[in-house]
């Protein structure tokens, strides 16, 4: 019993103790200030990065003091010979601002990323509305934005895919083309989401039982959506790696649901939200040569030609996108 917090329900998120001390939904909550509760939390820590994990998701950090959290990341790094950069630390801190100062984001990233949900709330109002101003997704948001290098970014998660917060897999084309902005666009640390179709908010598993679950089947109808294994997806990634830290370039739109830009000289990319295909010529920092579409296939079925001057001329699918840069050629896939 001296492990944990005497046993009190939270009664407003706008005083930080009754966050950081009483229970939620009636889990009980370990003092994390107790010397002995550090300890066996970071020997934990230690143990799986022993194992070989890369790194860690720390659920529900805001009900966590932030120097409790600094003191057993601390621990960890001490413990494990490592420095604390060393140690990927992503943190889930659902901000709002009607909430007490102490418990915002930006008190943790000392330790860590944070994850960033307005993010996602924008990304679902632009594909659910219209693209345009898309190069500033996070401008006009009435909230303290995380920076980019401790942002954690997502499409969706398995919280907000149950609450309608954000687009999921029932959104078709919408999810797809989410996820390859995400992946495209300079913000964050993207994190890709893959799990299983549900049917309302307490639906689990496909084949679970009280006792088990199956491995993932990612076969068609399984009841598994394995989002990390799309062709679109992977392709994306991809060009998520190839882009690096290139800066954003060459922004192009219609006014309306039809975007395309690029990341330097690396990696260009248009997404059309709407419902019609559309042949744009755009013009891009991109080297003259012949590209795959990395977004349509995974065999360069489908090639682009960048001329002398930069210019590209794209048919754009309906709901799709076309996405190329300098490590996809017809040469480097033979």
């Amino acid at each position: 019993p001296s492990d944990f917090h005497t046993p009190c329900s939270i009664w407003t998120y706008r005083d930080a103790d009754s966050v950081w001390n009483c229970q939620v939904s009636g889990l009980q909550d370990l003092d994390t200030s107790n010397g002995h509760v550090r300890d066996v939390l970071s020997d934990y820590f230690v143990k799986l990065l022993d194992y070989g994990v890369a790194g860690f998701r720390v659920d529900a950090v805001k009900h966590i003091p932030p120097k409790d959290v600094l003191a057993i990341k601390r621990l960890v790094a001490k413990k494990s010979g490592r420095s604390m950069d060393d140690i990927w630390w992503m943190q889930e801190v659902i901000g709002d601002n009607s909430e007490a100062t102490e418990i915002q984001p930006k008190n943790y990233l000392k330790t860590g990323q944070v994850n960033e949900f307005q993010y996602a709330y924008r990304l679902k109002s632009m594909f659910s509305n219209s693209l345009a101003g898309g190069n500033l997704p996070i401008e006009d948001i009435p909230q303290n934005i995380t920076s980019s290098g401790k942002a954690s970014v997502f499409v969706t998660n398995w919280d907000t895919e149950r609450n309608g917060m954000t687009l999921t897999y029932k959104d078709g084309d919408a999810y797809h083309l989410a996820n390859a902005f995400m992946l495209a666009y300079p913000y964050g640390t993207p994190n890709v989401f893959s799990g299983y179709e549900f049917h309302d908010a307490d639906s689990g598993a496909p084949g679970a039982t009280k006792t088990k679950v199956p491995d993932a089947d990612c076969s068609e109808d399984s009841g598994w959506s394995c989002t990390d294994r799309w062709t679109d997806v992977r392709g994306m990634i991809g060009w998520h790696n190839v882009a690096g830290d290139a800066p954003l370039a060459d922004w192009q739109d219609d006014g309306d649901n039809v975007i395309a830009f690029g990341r330097g000289s690396r990696a260009f990319i248009s997404i059309n939200n709407d419902v019609h295909a559309h042949t744009i010529t755009y013009h891009t920092s991109m080297p003259a040569g012949e590209y795959c579409d990395v977004y349509g296939s995974a065999d360069c079925s489908g090639a682009v030609r960048v001329r002398w001057n930069g210019d590209v001329t794209l048919t754009v699918p309906a709901g799709g996108a076309v996405a190329f840069h300098v490590a996809a050629t017809p040469r480097s896939m033979r």
